[in-house]
């Protein structure tokens, strides 16, 4: 369920790299935690699309918070890169002190 596919997740530092891949259809997920200091900034999940692919539509991202959901369903998400980077902004507005997760669906011609 929900708690295996958290448990699954690559955990990110911010403002750090992480290389990763995933196979057409298939989800690469990441945690990352926003403590309060961080929790009044605003907060940027790009993934870049490496290699020689210029499909904007390749990959598509979503964020959750405190758990992924069953249907991976989403308000906060992108579908569309420019220049092969999917941007996700979440505002100081609305960011909290939590754990939030990236996940990364690959598309069938990455």
């Amino acid at each position: 369920g929900e708690d295996h596919l958290a448990q699954q997740a690559v955990e990110l530092q911010l403002e750090h790299f992480e290389l990763s891949s995933c196979e057409p259809y298939s989800w690469q997920d990441f945690s990352i935690d926003i403590d309060s200091y961080h929790a009044e900034d605003n907060l940027v999940l790009e993934v870049e699309l490496l290699g020689s692919s210029t499909n904007p539509g390749a990959l598509k991202l979503f964020v959750y918070e405190d758990e992924i959901p069953r249907d991976r369903a989403s308000e906060v998400y992108s579908d569309f890169s420019a220049e092969s980077v999917y941007s996700i902004t979440i505002s100081a507005h609305d960011l909290k002190e939590k754990r939030y997760f990236l996940g990364v669906q690959c598309q069938a011609e990455a």
